[in-house]
Parts: structure tokens; sequence; C-alpha cells
């Protein structure tokens, strides 16, 4: 069949090519390969919501030549007490000397699908455009990303190190930094200063973590609807992300009652990805300020996410620096009460609802 059509598992060694060199990921071994198959049958072909007309799509050409991939996963979601099937779109790549109008025949495709709600959260500006081209719409809300320095003077010389010419300057004026961020940690009053949250924090496993997490999300809101697999599911594909540091599912307590949760990586001496937080009404500040001091203790440099409207006041009172650079929230539906919600910032999924799990690495 030309044109448009499902992934199927013979695909995977001609995707597997495209992605990396698309991507610039690697050189083609048969390592590489092993684990791009595994890749791609676990999360496109073998995913707990699996369902026949939701599936990930490739454009093939004459002679079978697989020119662009299209990453598709469906997801349960609800909203108003209704259930609803959200489609989360990934991986976009098409060969370079065929962009243009195979890429638009393949979102079109997908955008057409079965599906109530159609989401893609890392989209670039090339995909934004095609997207909102064919009928689309930008959640700009949601588009923003923030970051909350925990020991700025560490965090400047990361920045200044992933500059070619200025990397040697920024090992030279390390142990400054560090000097510095204790200072700031001592200092009586401030933002960077060292404080004790007023919360107690639990690991929980999988289950207590998805039990406490759906309890915090207000049930008619658009939300995620989870179960023990598909909630497990995504948590190993996010554990597996190594290189993002360790993947902590924390549940927060105030006078023994729990206020709120949120799932993050630890990551020393570096930037903590935080994947989801939630607090019930007037507890979004405790809930993210023993985040700050959690991952403090773990030698974090600043902890970043997602905006979530609801922590809007929390994150703007702890001095985080807002951005919304090209890594777009992008929805399609033909229902407006789902549109409505990431208009009025009531939607609640998190970045572990979108592509985050969908990566490759």
């Amino acid at each position: 069949m030309l044109g448009v059509r499902p992934f199927r598992c013979d695909d995977i060694p001609q995707v597997a090519d495209l992605h990396r060199r698309v991507m610039r990921i690697g050189d083609p071994t048969s390592e590489l390969l092993a684990e791009y198959r595994d890749y791609l049958v676990d999360v496109y072909l073998e995913n707990p919501w699996r369902q026949g007309g939701i599936e990930a799509l490739v454009y093939e050409e004459q002679g079978g030549r697989i020119v662009a991939f299209f990453g598709v996963t469906p997801r349960r979601i609800s909203a108003g007490g209704a259930i609803f099937t959200a489609a989360v779109g990934s991986n976009f790549c098409v060969e370079p000397t065929r962009r243009g109008l195979v890429g638009i025949k393949v979102l079109d495709e997908f955008l057409r699908g079965p599906q109530d709600l159609s989401l893609a959260d890392e989209a670039n500006n090339i995909s934004r455009q095609l997207w909102e081209r064919l009928g689309g719409s930008t959640a700009l809300l949601y588009s923003m990303r923030w970051s909350l320095p925990l020991r700025p003077m560490r965090l400047g010389l990361w920045l200044l190190a992933r500059r070619k010419r200025l990397a040697p300057l920024a090992g030279l004026l390390g142990p400054l930094a560090g000097l510095g961020d204790t200072l700031l940690a001592r200092l009586p009053i401030g933002p960077y200063r060292s404080s004790t949250p007023d919360a107690e924090g639990e690991e929980l496993d999988c289950n207590a973590f998805m039990a406490c997490l759906c309890e915090m999300l207000p049930p008619r809101q658009l939300r995620p609807q989870y179960d023990s697999r598909s909630f497990g599911w995504l948590v190993e594909r996010a554990a597996r992300m190594r290189t993002q540091g360790e993947l902590h599912k924390i549940a927060v307590k105030a006078g023994g009652n729990l206020v709120g949760c949120y799932l993050y990586y630890s990551k020393p001496g570096g930037l903590s990805q935080v994947l989801q937080i939630a607090a019930r009404d007037g507890h979004a500040d405790r809930v993210l300020n023993h985040l700050a001091h959690h991952a403090y203790e773990h030698g974090a440099i600043a902890i970043c996410g997602r905006l979530e409207p609801s922590f809007i006041q929390a994150l703007c009172q702890h001095h985080c620096l807002f951005d919304a650079y090209p890594l777009w929230v992008l929805t399609h539906s033909r229902h407006p009460n789902l549109l409505a919600a990431f208009e009025q910032g009531t939607a609640r999924l998190s970045r572990l609802d979108g592509e985050w799990c969908q990566h490759f690495q």
C-alpha cells in the first residue's frame, strides 16, 4: 500500500534508520538496531492502550521505501464524568528530501483519526505550523516552562559550560560558584536561603503513587484515567531514562494528612526534571517547597517543569523563571469542552501523559 498506512513490525529496520538519521542518534550498529526494535515494539506496537485505528503511521513510497514516521499512542482520559480517548503524537520524522506534502499527509491522517483528542506536547515550530494549518490549536499556557534555581551560581556555570568557547572558564570558576551558593543558602532572607519544609515526604511504589495522584486531581476536570498496568508502564518507561537521574515518586503530608505529590528526577549537579506535581487547594506552595528541598538535598542545581496552571502563584512566590521556547503543546478535537479545558487552564494532563514516555533515549 502506497501513501500513509499504519506502522508494522516489518517496518522497524527502515523506521529505525530514518529516525536515527533525522534525529542524529549514533552510528548504524546492530546494538542500536536491537535497541530500536525493543523501543518501537514496546511503545507503538504493544503499549497498554493499543487499539485499532489509533496507531503509529508511516508513509510508504514506490518500492516499499519508508520516508516518514509519526509515533502514536492512545490514552484514556475523562472530562465532566465522561470517558474519552486521546492520541499522543511524537517522533515525527520525514526524509529531508521529501519534506512538505508528505509531512502534511501524515499529520492530516493522524488528525482525522477516531480519537476524541489529538495531543502533542514537545512540538517544534515546523510541526506547530503544519498542525495549525490542518485546524489544530496551540495551548500557549501549557507550552510555558518554568525553572527554579536552587544553586544559582552553579546553574550559571552549567549554562556557561554549554558554550564551547566559554567552557574552560566555567571549569576555573567552579570553586567560587560553590562558595557563592553556600553563602546564598545561609542568608537569613532571600530566594536561595536553605529552609526546612513544613511538610513530610514519603517515597511510594507505583500503585500507591497512582492512588495518591488520582486523589489530588479534580474528578470532573480533564484528567488522565489510569489503571495499575498503564500507570506502571508509564513510570517504567520514565525510569529507563537514566541520563535524567533517579526517578522519585513522593507523597507530601502535613499534620499526617495527604496534601500533594510529585514525580521527578533527582540529578546531582544537573537539572532535575519534574514530570508530575499536584496538590490540594491551598497547598501548592507547601508541595513545591518540599520538592525544592528534596531536589536541593539530592544535589540538583535547578528544577524544571512544564507549567501546571494551579501552581502559577506558588511558582511566582518561589521566584521561578518562565519561558516558552519551541516545545509547543498542540491540541485538536471535535469536542469543544476538551479544547476549552486547555484554554481555561483546567486540563490536568502532565508531561507524564504526553510525549516524555515515548522518547527513544
